[in-house]
């Protein structure tokens, strides 16, 4: 590919990994906000009640998919050192990859108070 092929495609990767940024956190809120509309949790299988599914389940979900969000721009920066041989192309899109870890990087004490607003009866009480 010629140089400015390349560069198009890396600015509108940039583009694409500043778009994850956001899409990184409305997902992160919808998977962990609890029930949805229509009374299930999202990634509830089969229309079970929300109270089926382990909250340990949707943690790991939600883990799991902020997690390949943030590791996607990393991914665009070795797409674009293979296209175009220019290693500070992968090394510009690595670091993009590790701030949104260091940003998103789910910290126990989210999750424990995540979890505590879920049980019925925890949420306010005060010893």
């Amino acid at each position: 590919m010629s140089g400015s092929q390349v560069e198009i495609i890396k600015f509108a990767l940039i583009g694409v990994a500043v778009v994850i940024f956001f899409v990184i956190r409305f997902v992160n809120s919808l998977l962990l906000k609890g029930k949805g509309e229509g009374g299930t949790a999202p990634g509830d299988r089969a229309g079970q009640p929300s109270g089926k599914l382990p909250e340990i389940g949707v943690l790991t979900t939600a883990a799991v998919v902020t997690f390949a969000l943030c590791e996607a721009p990393a991914v665009f920066g070795l797409v674009l050192f293979l296209l175009g041989r220019n290693t500070s192309d992968f090394y510009l899109f690595l670091l993009i990859s590790l701030f949104y870890f260091a940003v998103y990087f789910p910290k126990f004490s989210t999750w424990e108070e995540w979890y505590r607003g879920q049980q019925p009866g925890q949420g306010m009480r005060r010893s």
